[in-house]
């Protein structure tokens, strides 16, 4: 039988060996958080520097995803710590493990990479808080500085990720309200990985996170929330099932 009221946190996740020494991925992740704001503008104009720089940081996000965190472990500050530019290279990682979760050929998940560690640009280089009008107008600054990129990895995808990464499926989302269909697949699935990073930063309560993703899920593509879920919470799925006896 369940103990009662038992939460499921982290420091459960680190006995069943889910989490690498974390002191690693924080040193890490802080140094691709800083080459990335560092480049932010040859990153945009696509000259060489740029093209190296990307490639270095989806190198990274693959590393992270190849160990054997978990999606909650990425998303959670004492894993990979925090500071300007970190959540981008969270959502890089995260996407990279959810990418190749999915299937997708080795060119998809690269330019899903790139989306996501791109999508809050326009707030990276704003250097602003995120609040208000300023969260707002993000979306729209990062969306021009992509438009003029000359690197061809700066596709379509990555441009509507900075643009539509807060649309919302069921057309709650901003700038424009869009719904469904209308929003990029791309941008549907940075918009969850950023709403679950935006979750966790409040809370290290696995069960938490997830009943509030859950009353949130009416925001995103069916299929794709319900494979996410699947990922981040499989091992809590796991272990309410022994603790019920199942």
């Amino acid at each position: 039988m369940a103990e009662e009221n038992k939460e499921f946190t982290t420091e459960d996740a680190d006995d069943y060996g889910l989490i690498q020494e974390p002191k690693e991925f924080i040193i890490e992740s802080k140094k691709a958080a800083e080459l990335l704001c560092r480049h932010l503008g040859d990153v945009c104009l696509g000259n060489n520097i740029g093209k190296r720089i990307l490639t270095r940081l989806v190198s990274f996000c693959r590393k992270v995803a190849n160990s054997n965190a978990s999606l909650f472990d990425m998303s959670y500050d004492g894993f990979m710590g925090t500071g300007k530019g970190v959540r981008s290279i969270k959502s890089g990682c995260i996407m990279a493990r959810f990418a190749q979760q999915e299937g997708y050929s080795s060119s998809r998940i690269d330019s899903l990479i790139i989306s996501a560690l791109l999508h809050d640009i326009g707030l990276l280089k704003d250097d602003s808080s995120g609040d208000g009008h300023e969260q707002e107008e993000h979306v729209m600054t990062g969306y021009k500085m992509l438009g003029s990129c000359a690197d061809n990895r700066i596709d379509e995808d990555v441009r509507d990720a900075a643009l539509q990464h807060h649309e919302r499926y069921d057309g709650t989302g901003y700038p424009f309200g869009i719904s469904g269909q209308l929003i990029n697949n791309a941008s549907v699935i940075v918009g969850l990985i950023d709403e679950f990073i935006s979750v966790n930063s409040t809370s290290t309560d696995a069960k938490d996170v997830r009943r509030i993703l859950d009353e949130r899920k009416a925001g995103f593509e069916e299929k794709i929330y319900k494979d996410f879920r699947e990922q981040a919470f499989w091992l809590m799925d796991e272990l309410e099932v022994i603790e019920d006896g199942v």
